[in-house]
């Protein structure tokens, strides 16, 4: 182990909601990630579980576990993240991770992370995982990582946001926007989908790792699930067809501060949604999707009028 690694202090923001069947595994797997100095901030949704209770339990016996203090009803995982952004103090933290509470992390989960962040000079971290269903007993690879393009911050996140780990800098940015832009917070945001927009439209380099580092459980309570091959084209489909899609492109200038040309145009096309524009952002869609296949998807929606 890299003594440079010694000493790295990470915050892990973790959202929970009724999540008693798989929580203590979750939280083992997070506190023996090793090289690194592990703290991590639960923020519950008004459980009715069981899941408050263990947590609260679990902080008297590791002071590695802190639970803050009840705060109404979110209503949705984004409104918790942004809760947990808000009010956590960053200041003595060299790295932020994102955890949700069902998955497993493998135990260098959060070293490779930071591994890749110093080499690379970037402040944002994503990576592809490991989707599991112990109920059909059956897992799969989910592929996110590929080549970055210059606008495909605005149409999509870097990955599932329980790979993201963010430097202090990008937590903190992260923080800035939020508060300056709270009326603009609402539940059926992506946190990870904006999380990566605030950091790319603010000049931050990201990094998308090829490896996978964390196993991604799917069970009927996910909020946002891995649905493989058509199931997940269908639902992606019905999300862009019911105008949430559209929407949250437009949503995300609430929060980039000083947007530049480039995304001005982008918005402006989607707002006025003219026949000039349509042909626009289908002769422009290979800067907004970063695969092939997502590029040709984009571009039958607009030709459709489903965007």
């Amino acid at each position: 182990m890299s003594e440079k690694k010694i000493g790295i202090k990470i915050a892990i923001l973790c959202t929970t909601k009724n999540g008693d069947p798989w929580i203590a595994e979750q939280v083992e797997s997070m506190l023996c990630q090793f090289g690194l100095v592990i703290d991590i901030f639960f923020s519950d949704d008004q459980s009715t579980d069981g899941t408050a209770d263990w947590l609260k339990t679990k902080s008297q016996i590791d002071r590695r576990v802190h639970i803050l203090s009840t705060s109404g009803k979110f209503g949705s995982a984004a409104m918790n993240f942004f809760r947990l952004f808000r009010d956590v103090d960053f200041d003595n933290f060299d790295y932020v991770a994102l955890a949700d509470q069902d998955d497993i992390w493998a135990l260098d989960k959060l070293l490779r992370a930071v591994t890749c962040l110093q080499k690379e000079g970037c402040d944002g971290y994503s990576s592809d995982l490991i989707a599991f269903d112990n109920k059909s007993r059956r897992s799969w690879y989910l592929k996110k990582s590929s080549v970055q393009q210059q606008l495909d911050y605005l149409f999509q996140g870097a990955s599932a946001g329980c790979t993201y780990v963010l430097s202090q800098k990008a937590a903190q940015l992260i923080k800035a926007r939020l508060v300056a832009n709270q009326e603009y917070c609402h539940s059926k945001l992506s946190h990870d989908w904006l999380i990566y927009a605030i950091c790319r439209a603010h000049g931050l380099a990201w990094f998308q790792d090829t490896e996978a580092r964390i196993f991604y459980r799917q069970h009927g309570g996910n909020q946002y699930g891995a649905l493989p091959g058509a199931s997940g084209i269908i639902e992606r489909a019905k999300n862009v067809q019911s105008g949430w899609y559209r929407d949250h492109v437009i949503e995300l200038k609430n929060f980039l501060l000083g947007t530049s040309a480039r995304e001005r145009a982008v918005f402006l096309a989607i707002e006025r949604y003219g026949y000039k524009d349509r042909i626009w952002l289908i002769r422009n869609a290979y800067k907004f999707r970063r695969t092939y296949k997502d590029i040709l998807l984009l571009r039958i929606a607009i030709i459709l009028g489903l965007f």
